[in-house]
């Protein structure tokens, strides 16, 4: 059974990760296998971030892999169980954690950045923006981090959240509750500062209901 799919090159192929603990690659006209690797314990993969692909299994066994011929391209021993692993859009940190306690790594070079960030409590959403690294969880905590210090900037507590999504086009984190509020987390980074640290312009709206125009009800 096939868990996940995406295009890959241009279109022209077609990346899948299956039940089996198999990737597969595929050409996108005509459905012809072109390529096929086993990872024993296979939890999930990471596509569409570069020449690279990125598969994990819960023994935190992280594994990357040439995007085209599969080719093993080294591999991470995290020696931790995993919840889950992404990417940065530009491909270059890689992204792992168990329950709430992540970890960032070099996605070349293969190695750890700097120390663990602990959210307190399992993870429900991470992801990266340009002001840093949001993560949530279902008690409505919302941490987001320097990536340089692996330190949280600031913390918001909005309530039990039933979900969460990054707008990541306006800047935002758009989260609703189970009381049907929906908050809108504005992040804008402002330029570096003298000290080398940036400031966070950072606007938390509550509301009822999310307007078409994406502004919120009162």
């Amino acid at each position: 059974t096939v868990v996940s799919a995406a295009y890959t090159d241009g279109e022209r192929r077609i990346l899948t990760y299956g039940t089996d603990e198999t990737i597969r690659v595929w050409t996108a006209a005509a459905g012809a296998p072109i390529a096929k690797v086993e990872h024993k314990g296979l939890a999930g993969a990471v596509f569409n971030h570069g020449p690279r692909i990125w598969s994990w299994s819960e023994d935190g066994f992280v594994q990357a892999w040439d995007g085209a011929s599969l080719q093993s391209r080294g591999s991470i021993p995290t020696r931790d169980r995993l919840s889950g692993v992404t990417l940065d859009p530009e491909g270059n940190r890689l992204l792992t954690w168990n329950g709430g306690v992540l970890k960032l790594w070099d996605a070349l070079r293969l190695e750890a950045i700097g120390s663990l960030m602990d959210h307190g409590r399992t993870l429900e959403g991470v992801s990266f923006t340009a002001a840093g690294l949001v993560t949530w969880s279902s008690d409505g905590v919302v941490r987001l981090w320097d990536y340089a210090t692996q330190k949280a900037y600031t913390t918001w507590h909005l309530g039990a959240l039933t979900g969460a999504t990054i707008d990541t086009r306006n800047g935002r984190l758009v989260t609703w509750s189970d009381d049907g509020s929906v908050s809108i987390v504005r992040l804008r980074a402002t330029p570096a500062q003298p000290s080398g640290l940036r400031r966070l312009d950072v606007e938390v709206r509550t509301g009822t209901r999310l307007l078409p125009t994406g502004e919120l009800e009162a």
